[in-house]
């Protein structure tokens, strides 16, 4: 069972570059790994959906292995699966108080883990870089209302951990 981003125009899987689409598998993957409540592997998961995955319905069946950034895919998983707990918590302090973890739709939650993750640790990767792919992805997924939600969590996430990186990118978009 695969997830598939809603699209309002067909884009075909080239069109998406290495890193977005090592990020939208790793949502994949472990959106599949919760599917079948941790029985299966993370990593045979993995590999699976890499050889054997389709973005639009009409697509063939291929393998990704060459079409993503494999570097960034294991250091996504192996961040989620070692430091959920710390990344939950983190976002949690960010929600508003009718909002909770556990209500949020998967999707949704795994994009904000792995922003979330991106913005604390991984500083070679542009804040600006990181908002906007998962703003996007979101995008992909959601209407505008959560798409928006999903951006204040994320940039709320960045103000505590880049807030200089944050401001530079605001105040060179304004120029």
């Amino acid at each position: 069972m695969n997830i598939e981003p809603k699209t309002k125009t067909k884009i075909p899987a080239p069109a998406y570059r290495k890193r977005t689409l090592s990020r939208l598998i790793a949502i994949q993957i472990f959106y599949q790994f919760e599917f079948h409540e941790e029985k299966i592997e993370l990593e045979e998961i993995k590999n699976t959906i890499i050889d054997n995955y389709v973005l639009e319905s009409e697509e063939n069946i291929s393998s990704y292995r060459k079409k993503i950034d494999q570097n960034l895919l294991n250091s996504l998983l192996a961040g989620i699966a070692l430091g959920m707990k710390d990344i939950d918590s983190e976002i949690e302090s960010c929600l508003k108080d009718k909002w909770e973890l556990q209500n949020l739709p998967d999707v949704m939650l795994y994009v904000l883990r792995l922003g979330a993750f991106e913005l604390r640790y991984m500083h070679d990767v542009p804040v600006k870089v990181v908002l906007g792919e998962y703003v996007d992805i979101a995008a992909s997924f959601f209407e505008n209302k959560k798409v928006t939600f999903v951006n204040a969590t994320l940039e709320s996430i960045a103000k505590k951990h880049r807030a200089d990186e944050l401001q530079q990118a605001k105040t060179a978009k304004n120029v």
